[in-house]
């Protein structure tokens, strides 16, 4: 008999409490090795419309719901007494007629009422707006059954409307769901693999992303170790074919926030170093801190897969650079930022007077002039300065330049290195040629529709590297709806903290717990500002560290920089790491960025 588990459980089983968790698994583990095991109590679900849904009793008041024939079990929910029940009667597990993959489908009739009041309620608010067209009226049934949408939600897929159509995605299953919003904003998504007749229904690539076979304790013991990070265990079909590909060359994965780079790159790492034999894999990022979230992630993935894992390095591209220089020249001469200070302070000051603080000219040496390594007063002036809070017009460049001029003599003179590696580099100069072996990912699972869509107003429509390869920016979309982000500009501190407070209060009161909310701050500079905010909720702050779960009861708060991220603009970084609800401050007058992301127009931003 098949043992699987399916992502609803996972998802399940993280939002019970340590403990509870604990004797889910132990349930868990009991049912893998003897599905007859003494104790186990069975209860048939006698009120679900699928007869092969069971009831097991976990603990006095928990219930996992499982889908059980002769041929597998499956392990569908987890949760208190009555809402697993529920949870299981509005559920049939089925094999689609035309795609042949496994589908957890919710029933039309416990949807459909509600779906028909949203809508109602947004004519009775919107009458004059509302919008009633058809997305769908140019793709027929047949298309859409292709595409994966169940039968019996064909006629509301057909129906459905730009102000339904993501309330409807939220009630299908994933690869429907991403299908039918790429549709919606104009795009042609790939169509779903057909089965054939005797295929396992659990094995086709769609299936995968929300079904997996656990055939050793092992795996079952990495699955529920770690909840919360289903990435570990399902893949999106066009994930795994990125995992598994055999490429000619070098080969490169963009998108956007929340699209699953990371993602990708973990397993493939893993794939490599299972699949070659005596395979070096190196993971390397320009961020320590994400380094070292990589380097427990990939522990978390492989497991007890001693073997794999020796053959996976994960450092930051800072310590494999000098670990290489080292090797092969000797011990570094790197400018510490001390003697970069000094060398600043005196070419400003050979240059001065001017508007520009001392702390400005550190930022802006280190994260556009050394970092592009310009080498001429033409370089600084056309340079895009992405992520900067200021922009910077040709006059005040052409103040700036004989300064960083001046410190980058000085620093020669000293025969002082700059930087063993600069960003952005062309990485074709150094033999990575990844033309014609390029691909974006544009399903976003991270972030809701409306955060992904404001977001998305910071970046430019393409993005351009060294080598000219250029990304293009659109096309992305997000599988869940979400609330509109709120931006605030303020008079004070007082006032922004009271504002933060507010907002937190209301969210906690939607249930939301203090450690699923992040605070992200320009600098260190803001880091009492934000704690003002969190205490003006009664509540503290925590700053775990990388791969670390945030302290029960604290929110977490840490610098924008340590956000994981290397989309180059760090407000849409910022940004891209909430999930559900966005709340962005300001004191008065705030930065130019924020313009960007309000649409242009902040004035109903701001408090009065």
């Amino acid at each position: 008999m098949n043992f699987l588990i399916a992502d609803t459980f996972t998802t399940a089983l993280a939002r019970l409490t340590g403990d509870e968790q604990k004797v889910v698994e132990t349930t868990a583990f009991d049912l893998q090795m003897n599905i007859a095991a003494p104790g186990l109590s069975f209860h048939k679900l006698d009120r679900a419309k699928d007869k092969h849904f069971w009831s097991v009793r976990a603990s006095g008041d928990l219930r996992l719901s499982v889908h059980r024939t002769d041929e597998s079990l499956l392990l569908c929910y987890v949760d208190h007494h009555d809402k697993a029940y529920a949870w299981a009667e509005r559920r049939k597990l089925v094999t689609h007629p035309v795609t042949g993959a496994a589908q957890l489908v919710e029933l039309r009739e416990s949807v459909v009422q509600v779906l028909t009041r949203m809508v109602a309620e947004q004519q009775l608010a919107y009458p004059a707006a509302i919008t009633s067209r058809r997305v769908f009226e140019h793709v027929s049934s047949t298309q859409l059954l292709e595409y994966g949408v169940p039968e019996e939600w064909l006629s509301d897929a057909l129906a459905a409307t730009e102000d339904s159509i993501f309330d409807l995605a939220e009630h299908l299953p994933g690869e429907t769901a991403d299908a039918l919003l790429e549709l919606a904003v104009g795009r042609t998504p790939a169509l779903r693999k057909v089965a054939e007749r005797s295929f396992d229904p659990f094995t086709h690539p769609d299936a995968q992303r929300r079904f997996r076979v656990m055939s050793n304790v092992e795996e079952l013991e990495r699955a529920l170790a770690f909840p919360w990070e289903k990435w570990s265990v399902f893949l999106h079909p066009s994930q795994r074919d990125l995992v598994e590909r055999q490429f000619n060359g070098p080969a490169r994965v963009a998108g956007s926030a929340g699209t699953g780079k990371t993602v990708v790159a973990q397993h493939r790492a893993a794939h490599l170093a299972r699949t070659i034999p005596n395979a070096r894999v190196l993971v390397t990022t320009f961020s320590i801190t994400l380094a070292r979230m990589l380097r427990q992630k990939l522990h978390r993935l492989v497991g007890d897969d001693s073997a794999s894992a020796a053959h996976i390095t994960v450092d930051a591209i800072d310590e494999i650079g000098i670990t290489l220089y080292e090797r092969a020249f000797g011990t570094p001469k790197v400018a510490q930022r001390g003697m970069i200070r000094s060398a600043l302070a005196d070419a400003s000051q050979a240059f001065g007077p001017h508007n520009f603080s001392d702390r400005f000219l550190e930022h802006e040496w280190s994260d556009v002039v050394d970092a592009c390594q310009l080498r001429s007063w033409e370089a600084h002036r056309d340079v895009a300065r992405l992520g900067r809070r200021n922009r910077l017009c040709e006059k005040q460049r052409a103040q700036l330049w004989p300064i960083f001029a001046k410190r980058q003599q000085l620093l020669h003179d000293g025969a002082l290195g700059q930087r063993i590696f600069q960003t952005p580099f062309s990485w074709k100069s150094l033999g990575v040629d990844i033309r014609g072996r390029s691909t974006t990912l544009r399903v976003n699972y991270r972030t809701s529709h409306q955060i992904r869509r404001q977001a998305d107003r910071l970046l430019g429509t393409e993005i351009a590297d060294v080598d000219a390869v250029v990304e293009t920016c659109g096309g992305t979309v997000s599988v869940f709806n979400g609330a509109d982000p709120v931006i605030r500009i303020v008079a004070d501190e007082a006032a922004e903290a009271d504002t933060i407070g507010a907002w937190i209060r209301e969210r906690m009161a939607q249930g939301v717990l203090p450690q699923e909310i992040g605070v992200f701050v320009r600098s260190a500079a803001e880091i009492a500002r934000a704690q003002a905010g969190v205490a003006a909720a009664d509540l503290l702050t925590t700053t775990p560290a990388p791969g670390v779960d945030a302290e029960p009861g604290k929110v977490v708060l840490m610098p924008m920089h340590l956000a994981k991220g290397l989309e180059r603009q760090l407000l849409y970084v910022a940004c891209t790491r909430a999930r559900d609800q966005l709340l962005v401050t300001a004191i008065s007058p705030g930065s130019e960025f924020l313009v960007d992301l309000a649409g242009g127009d902040l004035r109903a931003s701001k408090l009065m």
